[in-house]
């Protein structure tokens, strides 16, 4: 499933990602410029990073991810950590020209998140969104069960690779290719 996430820079102008890139707090240039170069170098690096554990990436399906995960306060008392793992953290500042917006976690907010993913039920959040999330694939021989593979491996992914930042105690670097 991953891997409809992973393609060149030149091809990300064809569809949409997220992308993200673990890297120390302290080698984060907090401009849009810097952001750029960095997560464009990254991008272009994106199979070699994906294989190491620092990057990760979602084609198309991380609004309704977001979604997804949205549901979890009314699932677990109500923790307001659930906008973080898609589109919470800082936005850097950018021009009305520049793109791609980017985000930043800290790593309180990167270990805020692995920990909020590990202890997530799948199935439970699965319970609230799923019908909501596999109307798209109508059409399917199998709707549901395929859209709950792809939004599993999405979850999993991300559980796994916010998990790996958080031990590393890394920030994330978010950028939103369209």
């Amino acid at each position: 499933m991953q891997d409809q996430g992973r393609q060149s820079r030149g091809d990300r102008d064809m569809s949409f990602h997220l992308h993200l890139r673990a890297v120390a707090e302290d080698e984060i240039r907090d401009d849009h410029a810097s952001l750029e170069e960095f997560m464009g170098a990254a991008w272009d690096n994106h199979e070699t990073e994906y294989a190491a554990g620092i990057a990760e990436s979602i084609a198309k399906d991380f609004g309704p991810l977001n979604d997804l995960y949205l549901a979890g306060p009314t699932l677990v008392g109500g923790t307001t950590s659930w906008h973080l793992p898609i589109y919470g953290g800082r936005i850097v500042p950018a021009y009305m020209d520049q793109q791609p917006p980017f985000v930043i976690l800290d790593p309180d907010q990167v270990a805020t998140v692995a920990d909020l993913l590990a202890g997530a039920s799948f199935e439970a959040l699965w319970q609230v969104e799923g019908a909501k999330l596999a109307a798209p694939y109508a059409q399917w021989e199998d709707p549901e069960g395929a859209a709950k593979e792809n939004y599993l491996a999405h979850h999993t992914g991300l559980r796994d690779f916010y998990g790996r930042a958080a031990a590393a105690h890394r920030a994330v670097v978010k950028a939103f290719w369209y």
